[in-house]
C-alpha cells in the first residue's frame, strides 16, 4: 500500500510540473553538433551574440523542454576570460564581449547532455579600436 502511494505521489509531482525535468529522448536529441561555428573578428569594447542554430541539433519541442530556469542546454567557455568573456545569452545563443586585444581566444561550446568531444569551438579575435 505504501509503494502504491509513494508512486502516486511521484506521478502526481510529474504532473504538477511538466517540463521541469526534460524526457529521455529529447536528452539525446538536443545539443548534438551539427556543423561548424565560424570565427570571429571584434574590436575592443563591442558585444555581440552567436546564435547556436544551424550548428547544433535544437528541434523545437525538445527545446521548449528546456525552458525551465533550473536546465540549460548548452556550457560555454573561453580560454581568456580576461580577453573575451562569454555566456549563454539565452538557451541558444552565446553573447561574445570584446575586453581586450588578442590574436585569438578559444570558445568552446558543449551540449550539457553530451560527451565533451561532442562540442564546438571557434575562435574570437579581437582588434583595438
Amino acid at each position: 500500500m505504501k509503494a502504491i502511494l509513494g508512486v502516486a505521489l511521484i506521478l502526481a509531482t510529474v504532473e504538477y510540473c511538466p517540463g521541469c525535468v526534460p524526457d529521455a529522448p529529447c536528452i539525446d536529441r538536443v545539443g548534438f553538433p551539427v556543423r561548424e561555428i565560424p570565427d570571429v573578428d571584434m574590436r575592443v569594447g563591442e558585444t555581440m551574440e552567436q546564435s547556436l542554430k544551424g550548428h547544433f541539433s535544437l528541434p523545437p519541442e525538445c527545446v521548449a523542454e528546456y525552458s525551465h530556469p533550473d536546465y540549460a542546454i548548452f556550457e560555454v567557455t573561453s580560454s581568456d576570460s580576461a580577453a573575451v568573456a562569454v555566456s549563454m545569452a539565452d538557451l541558444t545563443t552565446v553573447e561574445i564581449v570584446a575586453l581586450e586585444v588578442t590574436e585569438s581566444v578559444r570558445v568552446t561550446v558543449v551540449g550539457v547532455d553530451h560527451d565533451p568531444g561532442h562540442s564546438r569551438e571557434f575562435l574570437v579575435r579581437v582588434w583595438a579600436r
